[in-house]
């Protein structure tokens, strides 16, 4: 057992987050923490840590637990990225000096034998503890959230704050704890960075407890979900996929239990009336007693009875809605993408995919008409309306109230009507009269999509619609895409999202720009090792349809692929030279040789071969 919560409660003032909560969290267990916006869930996650902030009841924890979570990274600003990162493994730095001055030290006494002893046990652990590798250990955990090797000896003061997020991901994950507690591990991180996550958090032994609206990443990584709704906190076996059953079947006994007491007490309360003041006053009264006393079952939430998504069925448009034909993309100092074929025909659902800061959004904005291509032709069925959601939520005024903001869609709708739409997104009652400015970023989110959903466009073009959504409102909204007759350009990272509605998917990235006409086939090719080194399961060109071009660098890219190339070969070339030297000392067997150092090095040399040689693929496949 690492921590037991024993009848644990915790309110704000007159509202209660959770009560009696009770459960247990063993080694290497990973549950994920799930809930609606605002139900507590950081709150809950903050507990593991600082236990003594209940309520009332007690939360006992293992001797010695060492905890870790994200938070900014403390006093290291002047540090490197690189530095920054491999501080997680301060002690095994410093055992690798002691190392070395016990090297030093042998070379002038070799026959010391405390010195000789010392140095041995020294080394066991270090190698034990994975001392021969953390810095490689460093290195793919760097590049797993999305740095490249520019970033490492950049000062970690001058990254950006999603940067410094995923940097201060990095250090929680090498950090030397039993238990992660995670509040969003995948906000900041691309679609690739968070399979890399997936699979990092898959295989490491450590105990981890999460909050995620990220249903797939939920689905692979966690064995237990925990609810919490309505101020209790619900326990589930299993991953979220298996949680969803759990509660369906749940809520169906619940309902059931709920009905069968309904109706007795329907007709224990009849039995009262007819006879309190009759022959049986005395079964009467006790009936009586016996209902004060009953512990009532509480009526089970339907599915569904949160938020709703409704689209206006009507819709029609010519075949071709959107059509790219060498199209480059950008702005004048900063092309992103060049020579871009694209066909978008009514219904289809296309999916804009890549690292952040790729182009997704440059390249939807243009699709649309907010931006002009550089180069190129681009053609719309311009008869068509778009319902464009901007992920910054520019699109609303701050100054206006909820009710007034949808009233720009409908000058002529009632009051009664527009309450009556706004209750769908879960503005109700006087929440319709709120400041826009005073919401959060789920409710703008929802009323941003209410605009959009009012109109019933034909296109619809989403830039992350789901990013400020609790995972009920993901569903709803997903649910009603799901139904949605239109068209639908939309950036994401959420992969369920892909997974459940995309016909089409484009992905934006240093191969150049791929199309895939399904989400599995681009799962497969962007499948990574553990270290984050792409897996050759499939090329980006045999996962493209046939008649789509092959992804294409512009000038300066291939440039910059071909001198890595020269680069590469030369340093494997440079390190086979130095492993041939070293296997002829071996022959030699020259005295005073060092075995321990040459062997050590001899391993590192063959490592680093072995990692060239996968980066030397990696580069001649995009020149391919």
């Amino acid at each position: 057992m690492l921590v037991r919560f024993n009848d644990v409660s915790k309110s704000f003032g007159v509202l209660d987050l959770f009560r009696n909560v009770s459960f247990e969290l063993q080694a290497g267990q990973k549950v994920g923490l799930i809930g609606p916006n605002g139900s507590g869930k950081t709150t809950l996650l903050r507990l593991f840590e600082i236990p003594g902030e209940t309520d009332t009841g007690t939360i006992a924890r293992r001797s010695g637990l060492r905890i870790g979570r994200l938070e900014q990274i403390p006093d290291l600003w002047d540090a490197t990225v690189f530095e920054v990162a491999v501080e997680s493994f301060a002690a095994l730095a410093t055992a690798e000096d002691k190392i070395a001055e016990l090297e030093a030290a042998i070379s002038s006494r070799p026959t010391d034998a405390a010195l000789l002893e010392a140095y041995s046990t020294l080394q066991h652990e270090f190698e034990f503890h994975g001392g021969y590798t953390y810095r490689a250990r460093t290195e793919g955990a760097l590049f797993g959230v999305g740095f490249t090797r520019d970033f490492f000896a950049r000062p970690a003061r001058s990254l950006s704050g999603g940067e410094k997020n995923r940097l201060a991901l990095v250090c929680l994950l090498l950090a030397d704890v039993d238990l992660l507690l995670l509040d969003e591990p995948t906000n900041h991180l691309d679609i690739r960075a968070i399979e890399w996550l997936e699979h990092f958090l898959s295989e490491t032994g450590k105990a981890i407890v999460m909050v995620s609206h990220d249903r797939l990443f939920l689905d692979r990584v966690v064995s237990r979900i925990l609810e919490i709704d309505g101020a209790r906190v619900t326990a589930y076996s299993g991953n979220y996929s298996a949680f969803l059953e759990q509660r369906k079947q749940r809520r169906a006994l619940q309902e059931k239990e709920w009905r069968h007491q309904q109706d007795y007490i329907e007709r224990t309360e009849d039995f009262i009336r007819r006879n309190l003041a009759g022959q049986k006053t005395k079964q009467a009264q006790s009936r009586r007693t016996q209902l004060q006393r009953m512990k009532r079952v509480e009526r089970p939430a339907t599915e569904g009875s949160g938020v709703r998504f409704q689209f206006d069925s009507s819709i029609r448009a010519g075949r071709y809605v959107v059509t790219a034909r060498d199209l480059a993309i950008g702005y004048p100092d900063n092309r992103i993408t060049e020579q871009l074929n694209l066909s978008v025909e009514r219904g289809q659902r296309w999916a804009f995919l890549g690292p952040n800061g790729s182009g997704k959004t440059t390249l939807l904005r243009t699709c649309i008409g907010r931006l002009a291509p550089l180069e190129g032709d681009l053609t719309w069925d311009e008869r068509i309306e778009i319902g464009y959601y901007d992920q910054q939520l520019d699109d609303l005024s701050p100054s206006a109230t909820v009710i007034e903001e949808l009233r720009t869609i409908d000058s002529r709708a009632t009051d009664g009507a527009l309450r009556s739409f706004l209750a769908q997104f879960l503005f109700r009652g006087e929440d319709a009269f709120k400041n826009v400015g005073s919401l959060s970023g789920g409710e703008k989110s929802r009323l941003a999509l209410a605009k959009i959903i009012y109109k019933g466009p034909p296109l619809l073009a989403l830039d992350e619609p789901t990013n400020h959504l609790d995972i009920v409102a993901r569903e709803a909204l997903e649910a009603a895409l799901m139904e949605y007759p239109g068209t639908m350009i939309f950036v994401t990272h959420d992969r369920r999202l892909v997974e459940r509605i995309a016909t089409h998917i484009l992905y934006i990235g240093d191969e150049g720009v791929c199309t895939f006409e399904h989400f599995d086939s681009f799962e497969r090719w962007l499948g990574e090792t553990i270290d984050g080194t792409p897996v050759e399961t499939e090329s980006p060109q045999s996962a493209v349809p046939p008649n789509t071009p092959r992804p294409q660098l512009s000038k300066n890219k291939r440039e910059q692929v071909e001198r890595a190339v020269r680069t590469i070969e030369s340093r494997i070339e440079n390190d086979e030279e130095e492993l041939r030297r070293i296997e002829q000392l071996f022959q030699g067997a020259p005295p005073g040789l060092d075995w321990n150092e040459t062997n050590r090095r001899y391993s590192d040399i063959r490592d680093e071969i072995e990692s060239l040689y996968k980066e030397l693929s990696e580069h001649l496949r995009k020149l391919d």
